[in-house]
């Protein structure tokens, strides 16, 4: 666990630099591959999976990505802060912690309905698991 505070530490001083400079030094497609293949451990093994992986990381860890301001949600909600120049590392902490806690498909790059069908999903499994338990 204090591995991936210490990450994240150091992901601010890389991913986050203050407006206005130079971002071409930022080594995204290094950082993509750290958190898609090093941080996943050979857990996604699809190639598939692996392209999917790699178009939502495509996004975030982007030179766009790290503009203040820059939407990756068209509802807008999920969005990189606007924090004071340079950004502190609680300024972000508090953004984090006022995002909802249930995400929307679209951040996903999914389509709003696609909630509907993990939630029907969802309901189905548990009446299957209910019905299972029932004495026969």
């Amino acid at each position: 666990m204090q591995a991936n505070f210490d990450i994240v530490q150091f992901g601010d001083d890389i991913i986050l630099p203050i407006p206005g400079q130079d971002n071409q030094a930022v080594p995204f497609a290094a950082l993509r591959y750290c958190t898609g293949e090093a941080n996943y451990g050979g857990r996604v093994t699809d190639d598939k999976d692996r392209r999917c992986m790699a178009a939502l990381l495509a996004d975030p860890y982007s030179a766009e990505g790290i503009e203040p301001g820059y939407h990756f949600s068209p509802d807008g909600v999920y969005r990189q802060p606007e924090c004071a120049k340079g950004g502190h590392h609680g300024e972000y902490l508090a953004y984090i912690r006022n995002l909802p806690a249930a995400q929307s498909p679209q951040i996903f790059g999914l389509h709003e309905n696609a909630s509907i069908t993990k939630d029907l999903k969802e309901t189905r499994e548990l009446f299957e698991a209910t019905l299972s338990t029932q004495a026969t």
